[in-house]
């Protein structure tokens, strides 16, 4: 026997009417944060946060699908991340830096259900993932004045790939719909490996998704 949904006992018969993966689909809104950290004057650039839609696809395999306790989640994931930065050095001399960079990660999981009830469930989840980006804008200038045109200043190269933490909570309705938050973090740095500087960069994800039923018909 095993205690699933506040303590209900499960046979062995019906432990044989649940599959071991099931398909979800999530969508939801990014919030990113990017930084220049060292000792160049990249550094002065504050750029603003990028809010953006992100979208997954993937699939959860049941260590014990009947108890639904402990799942393994494999997911592919896309958002795009928009960055603007501004450095006023005087009056009439000011850097500016524009940042696009979309994103297709593949990620691990293991979520855990803290409350594992038959119609709610609470769950925490962590795991890693590599990160495939690319960036169609990545514009470094200056401009000394209004009539003056802008003039292009060096801006550094960007990894293809990264490697990424991520923590996640959230809930399960009906066994339907879930809602979820969503932490990440890169390890190292998304530039190439320059000695003067680095950077930083997190994001926050919430996703709402729907988990398809891994009920035997």
């Amino acid at each position: 026997m095993e205690l699933i949904n506040g303590g209900n006992e499960l046979t062995f018969e019906k432990a044989d009417h649940y599959k071991k993966n099931r398909f979800i689909i999530q969508a939801g809104v990014n919030r990113s944060t990017f930084k220049f950290t060292g000792t160049t004057d990249l550094v002065g650039l504050q750029f603003t946060k990028s809010y953006s839609p992100a979208f997954s696809v993937g699939f959860d395999h049941f260590i014990k699908p009947a108890v639904g306790k402990v799942i393994l989640r494999t997911e592919i994931s896309f958002h795009t991340d928009k960055f603007h930065g501004e450095y006023k050095k005087i009056n009439t001399w000011q850097d500016y830096y524009d940042l696009k960079r979309n994103t297709i990660g593949v990620n691990l999981s293991i979520l855990t259900n803290l409350y594992n009830g038959s119609s709610f469930k609470f769950f925490i989840g962590a795991g890693g993932g590599l990160n495939f980006s690319n960036y169609p804008e990545n514009n470094h200038y200056t401009i000394y004045g209004e009539p003056t045109p802008a003039a292009t200043k060096f801006a550094p190269h960007f990894n293809a790939s990264s490697i990424t933490l991520a923590g996640r909570a959230g809930c399960v309705l009906r066994n339907r719909i879930e809602f979820s938050f969503m932490c990440n973090g890169v390890i190292g740095r998304l530039t190439e490996n320059y000695t003067a500087y680095s950077d930083k960069y997190s994001s926050q994800q919430l996703r709402v998704g729907y988990l398809f039923s891994n009920r035997k018909k």
